[in-house]
């Protein structure tokens, strides 16, 4: 998925609230080179849904918002990228989430979500 993203000229993002180890669990899978930019915990913006860290990485690097997906797999991830004006798509490989964000797209395999890079 990120592969394909940034195959047809797109940017992933990282966006939580745990903090550097985050970009370590990157760096040591081998994922790290297809991230543009992260926001982690170390920075100070108000925790999701506030769409302040979302709002400054599309900012920063003016990502087109029409355009712009935010992918999580909590509530919180898709009601902050709503909360951003842009869409949200949910992961829920378990199927255990009560939805309640109205992601504007469920999976249950990431994989699924490749017809939707374009």
């Amino acid at each position: 998925m990120l592969e394909k993203v940034i195959a047809v000229g797109g940017h992933n993002y990282l966006m939580t609230h745990r903090d550097e180890s985050a970009q370590a669990y990157l760096q040591r899978s081998g994922l790290a080179q297809y991230f543009t930019d992260a926001v982690t915990a170390a920075q100070p913006f108000p925790r999701k849904p506030d769409p302040a860290a979302l709002n400054y990485l599309l900012d920063k690097h003016q990502v087109d918002r029409q355009r712009a997906v935010m992918v999580g797999d909590r509530n919180l991830d898709i009601d902050a990228g709503h909360n951003a004006g842009i869409a949200g798509y949910l992961f829920d490989i378990d199927r255990l989430i009560t939805v309640t964000s109205a992601p504007e797209v469920q999976v249950t395999d990431l994989n699924d979500l490749l017809t939707f890079v374009d």
